[in-house]
C-alpha cells in the first residue's frame, strides 16, 4: 500500500479563478530524498487530475521512496 499512515505525504488542491493548483509531495523517512509534483488545470478538466499527479509524482521517484518506506516498517 503507498501512502499509509506511516508514510511522509501530502496534497494540497487550491481553487482560484475556475482553476485547480495542485502540490503534492512524499518524503523518505529520514526526510533527505522527496518527490514533488505541481500542477495548474483548468477546473473543468481537473477530474483525473489526482490520479495523474500520483502517477508522475511515482515517476519522479516517489515509487523508490515508497518502496524504501515499505521496507523500513517490515
Amino acid at each position: 500500500m503507498l501512502g499509509g499512515c506511516s508514510t511522509p505525504i501530502s496534497a494540497l488542491a487550491e481553487i482560484n479563478n475556475n482553476e485547480v493548483h495542485f502540490k503534492g509531495n512524499i518524503l523518505s523517512i529520514n526526510g533527505k530524498h522527496r518527490a514533488e509534483v505541481e500542477k495548474r488545470i483548468a477546473i473543468h478538466e481537473a477530474q483525473s487530475l489526482g490520479k495523474e499527479a500520483a502517477e508522475e509524482l511515482l515517476i519522479k521517484g516517489g515509487k523508490q521512496i515508497a518502496e524504501e518506506i515499505r521496507n523500513a516498517t517490515k
